[in-house]
């Protein structure tokens, strides 16, 4: 399973806080195995411009949790499996994309179920 998530970068960010704040919902079964990726975060400019200077970095993020992120390449991560996921639950994980003059901040709500999609 594989899913890619676009992360828009384009607004201003102001010194009072983010300029944007997003939330993505992702959709996993049970069974997925340990240090798979799930889903792609890349950063874009509103042109669609790859924002290669942006840095994705978790602010929040549950120690139980069974995911995490590791950065790919400059303005890419991967969210990945450090378990296999063998319990159904909701976690979260909040991510900021920063680049010269913008910031974003995107909650990631990661369900995990035993139903087929």
């Amino acid at each position: 399973m594989f899913i890619e998530q676009l992360v828009p970068l384009g607004h201003d960010c102001s010194a009072s806080g983010p300029s944007t704040l997003q939330y993505r919902l992702l959709p996993l079964p049970l069974g997925v195995r340990a240090h798979h990726d799930v889903a792609r975060l890349a950063a874009f400019s509103e042109a669609g411009v790859p924002a290669n200077r942006t840095e994705l970095t978790v602010l929040e993020h549950d120690p139980r949790s069974p995911f995490a992120l590791r950065q790919l390449r400059a303005g890419q991560g991967a969210v990945y499996t450090r378990r296999a996921l063998t319990r159904a639950g909701l976690y979260r994980m909040t991510v900021r994309a920063a680049a010269p003059r913008h910031q974003s901040i995107y909650v990631l709500l990661i369900a995990v179920s035993p139903y087929p999609y």
